[in-house]
């Protein structure tokens, strides 16, 4: 397959949706498990309880007694409250009583603002945001009271030695000390943690404490610069595929009337080739862009596209005698594919390579794609030679950043549905991003020209 990229504006920033934690859910499921720590049930640990009030500016000798009452009194055991290890305790802790309610303090003087990263979408910027506002998530302590934590203790000899053995006080006077200079005003050196890993492209960057005021930089120290970006769509031509031939099309390799030995014969193949191919490794789940490379060299190394969309959300296909559209959900009027979010496709002569590779003849391969694509979790066309393909590589469309978490795509028009794939002799539909929609309302709201 021969590759070349859609022409499509630049990526720009967003505001990712956010999945808010029941607070009255967590207690209530602690109390089925019985936890026995008296600790699990403290509404100020919970973050039942509005966080006191804070002196905006307070000093390193108010933090440290606040800090050694926080390590004198926290157990060490690491499962409180679901923590993984002593100093996730002391980050919860840290977060729930002197960073939240310091933040709003000194927000309310002006005296610190809201983070902009320039759209790396980084959890540590979220959780400062949310914070500010009065309004954090349960487990903001990950994103950013564990920063400041770890920062402290970077330069704890063995640390990892002495957390295992419970040898905790040296790990306490790093954290006592260090971070009362933080949270006082007084500077923090360059840190980094994987909070502030940008979701956009993959990039690690590092947070300085300039006063109160984080600064966010490359690692390098360098002034941040917007993400990388990556056209949202990829065009594709077929460069054995002159006469008529099949496209194929799957969610899932199992499906009612096969075999499941079968299908999983035939996902093992499929997975074996993809790791082959270098797909499979875990990078490509760190970021957007690293999701949208895995769709294009998918498509280059095995002349199949891998689209990943949510575990439950459905595909649409309008097809005709020029070829087929697929779109992201359920679409009035159109075959319906649904099973489980990940969505392949490609000319059949591809499917049947890898399940040859993968131990099947060809007469078992043919079999099983026919009696795959003739139900809910597949299909097959035929379309002109001389088909090009169109494929939304981007993730954000693609995983429904448009939607609350717990959405899926559901009874749509076809004109209110977004084409995710198209294969024909026809003109390509126009695929863009979720960034790029969101640019260009914000622009129609404020007159502004869409940057591209």
């Amino acid at each position: 397959m021969i590759t070349s990229f859609a022409q499509t504006p630049k990526i720009v920033r967003h505001d990712e949706k956010r999945t808010r934690i029941d607070q009255e859910e967590i207690a209530k499921f602690q109390e089925e498990m019985q936890y026995t720590s008296p600790d699990t049930r403290d509404p100020a640990l919970t973050g039942m309880m509005e966080p006191p009030e804070m002196n905006p500016k307070p000093s390193a000798t108010e933090i440290e007694m606040q800090l050694r009452t926080i390590v004198a009194e926290s157990p060490t055991e690491p499962h409180l409250n679901g923590c993984e290890s002593p100093l996730e305790v002391y980050a919860y802790h840290l977060q729930k009583k002197i960073i939240e309610p310091l933040l709003i303090a000194l927000a309310a003087e002006g005296i610190v603002s809201p983070l902009d990263d320039l759209g790396h979408d980084t959890g540590f910027v979220q959780a400062w945001n949310r914070a500010l506002a009065g309004q954090p998530d349960a487990w903001d302590c990950r994103l950013l009271a564990a920063l400041f934590i770890n920062t402290a203790t970077r330069n704890v000899p063995d640390l990892i030695e002495k957390i295992v053995t419970a040898d905790l006080e040296t790990v306490h006077n790093a954290v006592v000390v260090n971070v009362a200079h933080y949270l006082s005003g007084q500077g923090m050196p360059g840190g980094s943690a994987r909070s502030l890993k940008s979701w956009a492209d993959g990039t690690l960057i590092q947070v300085r404490m300039d006063a109160f005021q984080p600064i966010l930089e490359t690692i390098k120290g360098t002034p941040l610069e917007s993400p990388r970006s990556l056209p949202a769509a990829l065009d594709a031509e077929f460069d054995r595929e002159e006469t008529p031939f099949e496209i194929v099309g799957i969610m899932s390799f199992n499906a009612d009337g096969i075999d499941h030995e079968t299908g999983v014969a035939a996902w093992e193949a499929w997975r074996k080739k993809a790791r082959s191919s270098g797909l499979m490794a875990d990078r490509f789940w760190d970021s957007r862009m690293a999701l949208m490379m895995r769709t294009m060299l998918s498509s280059h190394k095995m002349n199949i596209s891998w689209q990943q969309l949510r575990q439950d959300e459905a595909i649409s296909v309008s097809a005709d005698e020029q070829g087929l559209t697929v779109y992201r959900g359920r679409v009035n009027g159109l075959k319906q594919i649904v099973d489980e979010g990940q969505f392949l496709c490609g000319p059949r002569s591809a499917f049947i390579t890898f399940l040859k590779e993968g131990g099947f003849s060809k007469e078992g391969a043919d079999a099983y794609l026919d009696a795959l694509t003739s139900t809910d979790s597949g299909f097959r066309m035929t379309v002109p030679g001389s088909s090009i393909m169109r494929i939304l590589t981007d993730a954000e469309t693609l995983y429904g950043a448009d939607m609350d978490p717990d959405e899926t795509a559901d009874n749509l028009d076809k004109g209110e549905a977004f084409p995710i794939l198209a294969v024909g002799t026809f003109g390509m539909p126009e695929m863009t991003s979720h960034r790029e929609r969101l640019a260009t309302e914000h622009a129609s709201c404020h007159g502004d020209e869409v940057s591209v």
